[in-house]
């Protein structure tokens, strides 16, 4: 079984694009604190590469910008590629996201209950906002 979720900070905004067939994807990470403290005092953070696709990147693209409180879920793959510079193969493992929600107030630009296209995400009220401090990124 494959399937993951993440609660985090979007670390840019979300970059969005379309496939040669005009296909929507949006791409982004997401910083994920680690749930204890290291010697120092700071929860270590852990940086997932997202890709979104169709709709979810759609409503990624529209709601979400650097900084939010984000929640995704979806399953994990890896995919290899050719660096064009040097030729070395690389591989990539990132979260396929099935599903995102605001983890936080929503944007001022979110429309009211009668946005159809908004209808059909989540929002997350109920996730505790327990920002400590400055952004990890």
């Amino acid at each position: 079984m494959n399937i993951a979720c993440f609660i985090g900070r979007l670390t840019a905004d979300p970059k969005v694009s379309m496939t040669p067939n005009g296909v929507k994807v949006c791409s982004f990470s997401i910083a994920v604190s680690r749930s204890y403290k290291n010697e120092d005092g700071t929860y270590p953070t852990d940086f997932i590469r997202c890709v979104a696709w169709r709709n979810t990147a759609e409503f990624l693209e529209r709601y979400f910008t650097k900084g939010n409180y984000i929640g995704v879920n979806g399953s994990m793959r890896s995919r290899q590629y050719q660096d064009k510079e040097t030729g070395k193969n690389n591989t990539i493992v990132e979260l396929v996201v099935s599903n995102a929600y605001f983890c936080s107030d929503k944007p001022k630009n979110v429309a009211t209950n009668n946005d159809s296209f908004l209808s059909e995400f989540k929002v997350c009220d109920d996730i505790i906002n327990d920002d400590e401090g400055d952004l990890p990124f």
